[in-house]
């Protein structure tokens, strides 16, 4: 008897202490290990190893209960921001690190306790319309008013993988799910257009972010929720990216762009970017996981902008993986200045189905310590690539019935 109760007391480290309190099966075990096509055992292990030391790596330097409140946590940027805050946090890390946690979740190595007091601190600050305030100092004051829609889609998904990994008998994983992509759809979502603006009270069909175009998050949604509106959404996004993909050189898309891809015109110099840059790098490894999940026939807008992207990067002298930088033109020219690890790992989800050789020269760098590769954004993007990639970020759909949310746990 002492040994069984001995056995089902698990030992978990979470941010610097120790529990121990029982833990049952997760339903969807880390690793999921989906070998791809051509793919060997040991390559399989190799890039599982490589999720699991990322992940550790934002556990252990990026997930803080520092100035939060009891049963809270928060992602911390490690250093200083835009604005010179030391330590704040950003909606974009709170869903970063709650899709991670319930990725990560593995028999001995519980994450729930990490997702609840990620999604605590969320909850802390949500605004009236039920979206998080993006940006938080580390004194806990909120540092800049408004939303970041790409988070907020990532927390509406982290949300619904929780409710199937963990169920929502004792939490209401599944309702926080449901309520947010409905606000999503009613208060982000144009009408007439079908597409995603970057804000709630900003943004439309002249001023579009590609980061948030997550296509594969809105089929699952649209097939769990039984909402086809999520469809429409698709539709019209594929086809503005092959548009992007038509017009740019390089396949690269933009950081901002109109509804027929061209540059906004903004008299904001932000708003007016439309160069490859840190948020625009997300949409390669976004298309991966929809080719990885629905395939090239279902998704050949994904598969079309990715390839040219591969065929321009394989050959231009400033994406070698082990010297690319941080910014380009449409047209290939370099618009960054330091040598970066983040953009490696979109060009490896981008090659990940088209050149198997370049993909290879991507992951070696890739698994290279190098300067900032540890930092809060290189990090979170390394594991997300990395997620993708290796066939470890599930598809919950099957395990979600249609519209009424029962988890089919343990199946």
């Amino acid at each position: 008897m002492k040994m069984a109760a001995a056995a089902f007391l698990v030992a978990i480290s979470i941010i610097g202490f120790s529990v121990a309190q029982p833990v049952p099966h997760p339903a969807i075990p880390f690793p999921q290990s989906q070998l791809r096509s051509g793919g060997s055992l040991t390559e399989q292990a190799m890039l599982d190893r490589d999720c699991l030391a990322t992940w550790e790596v934002i556990r252990e330097r990026l997930i803080s209960s520092e100035n939060c409140a009891s049963g809270e946590l928060r992602v911390i940027v490690d250093g200083y921001d835009f604005g010179g805050s030391e330590r704040p946090t950003y909606s974009e890390g709170i869903g970063w690190g709650m899709l991670f946690a319930a990725i990560m979740e593995r028999p001995g190595h519980s994450t729930r306790e990490i997702f609840d007091g990620l999604n605590a601190y969320r909850k802390r600050y949500l605004r009236p319309s039920g979206f998080m305030d993006w940006r938080i100092l580390a004194n806990g004051k909120i540092g800049d008013y408004g939303i970041a829609v790409e988070a907020e889609e990532n927390i509406a998904m982290a949300l619904l993988l929780a409710h199937a990994q963990w169920g929502s008998e004792k939490s209401t994983y599944w309702t926080e799910f449901r309520k947010l992509t409905d606000n999503l759809m009613s208060d982000c979502v144009l009408p007439d257009e079908k597409f995603l603006k970057p804000g709630d009270g900003w943004g439309g069909k002249d001023l579009l972010h590609p980061a948030n175009w997550k296509l594969a998050y809105w089929r699952i949604w649209g097939k769990v929720l039984g909402e086809p509106r999520w469809e429409e959404v698709r539709k019209s996004t594929a086809e503005l990216m092959a548009q992007i993909t038509r017009i740019s050189p390089t396949g690269l898309p933009p950081h901002w762009c109109r509804s027929d891809g061209s540059p906004t015109g903004s008299s904001t110099p932000y708003f007016a970017e439309y160069t490859f840059e840190y948020d625009a790098l997300q949409l390669p490894i976004h298309n991966e996981l929809e080719l990885a999940w629905f395939g090239a026939a279902a998704a050949p807008e994904a598969g079309a902008m990715n390839q040219k992207i591969t065929a321009w990067a394989r050959f231009s002298p400033h994406t070698v993986p082990s010297n690319t930088m941080d910014g380009f033109a449409l047209d290939g020219k370099v618009t960054g200045k330091y040598v970066s690890s983040t953009f490696v790992a979109s060009f490896l989800a981008a090659a990940f189905q088209h050149d198997e050789a370049y993909f290879r020269e991507c992951l070696s760098v890739l698994r290279q310590p190098r300067p900032g590769s540890n930092g809060y954004y290189a990090a979170l993007i390394r594991l997300y690539s990395l997620l993708v990639v290796s066939g470890n970020f599930p598809d919950v759909s099957s395990r979600v019935s249609p519209a009424n949310g029962v988890s089919q746990l343990g199946e």
